[in-house]
């Protein structure tokens, strides 16, 4: 500010710098404060047309988006699209980005079919452009995966988590976080189907990589022991049910408190299984 200018491009990035760190704290009116500082400067100084300026909308949609503004996170991610399509072409990765942000929001706001049209988007560039092995390739998978989840569409739900979990296993290995969470997820999935014994298989493996990586007694592991509970319980193993959420019960109330959703619904699952 001193040398360069309240107006210099090397200023809005300091600006959009402690932004970022705000979200990450989630002081999200904070962030806001400094993203949109970063974007004055931006336009004004590079065009409204800048990638820099595309990158300070979609900054300030994702603060947005955390915030559960949704309509505005959209404003702003359209915004971004419009900047990323014209300067960098349709088969862009960070227009895939724009995209893939566009789906998120879509799912956040419960439109279903909107997010797929979104994340088929990202993936058609993804795929053409990175290739079906990429990071960001796989996540358009394990998305669309999701997705296919909230509107009950189970088997296409298991056939793009089995796509991403077959490259995460490949280039991130086989006890990374992201390997843990597909498969909780379709653990999750043969649950909804009522192949208890295959989401028992899944919800297993998510968390022994959980146990090795985060420990006992963080709230990862503690989701997998709830999800094995609510699994035997539906099998009419309650024994080994109780057992579970037994543990799930002990983290929740330790890492989340006894008033937390998560905890209150676990305590009812057990006092479900001990009043049958």
């Amino acid at each position: 500010e001193k040398t360069l200018g309240k107006e210099h491009p090397n200023t809005a990035s300091s600006y959009n710098n402690i932004g970022v760190v705000y979200n990450n704290q989630g002081e999200y009116d904070k962030a806001l404060e400094y993203h949109f500082k970063a974007l004055e400067i931006r336009e004004k100084t590079l065009g409204k047309e800048h990638p820099n300026t595309a990158s300070s909308y979609n900054n300030i949609g994702l603060v947005y988006n955390n915030q559960g503004e949704y309509g505005n996170a959209l404003e702003y991610y359209f915004k971004a699209l419009e900047i990323v399509e014209k300067t960098l072409g349709k088969e862009h990765p960070n227009t895939a980005i724009s995209y893939n942000n566009i789906g998120l929001v879509y799912n956040n706001q419960g439109e279903y079919d909107k997010a797929l049209e979104y994340y088929f988007k990202a993936l058609e560039v993804q795929e053409k452009v990175l290739g079906k092995e990429h990071p960001s390739t796989t996540t358009s998978y394990y998305n669309i995966g999701y997705t296919y989840g909230n509107l009950c569409e189970y088997n296409k739900s298991l056939e793009y988590y089995f796509k991403a979990l077959e490259i995460q296993k490949k280039i991130l290995g086989k006890e990374h976080p992201y390997t843990a969470t597909t498969y909780n997820d379709i653990g999750w999935t043969y649950n909804e189907i009522e192949e208890y014994n295959k989401a028992l298989e899944f919800h297993f493996k998510a968390l022994d990589i959980r146990k090795k990586i985060f420990g006992e007694e963080h709230i990862e592991t503690g989701k997998s022991y709830n999800h094995i509970g609510k699994a035997y319980k539906n099998l009419g193993e309650y024994n080994k049910a109780l057992e579970y959420l037994s543990k799930a019960l002990t983290i929740r109330e330790r890492v989340l408190g006894v008033e937390h959703t998560q905890t209150i619904a676990t305590k009812e699952l057990i006092e479900e299984i001990n009043g049958k």
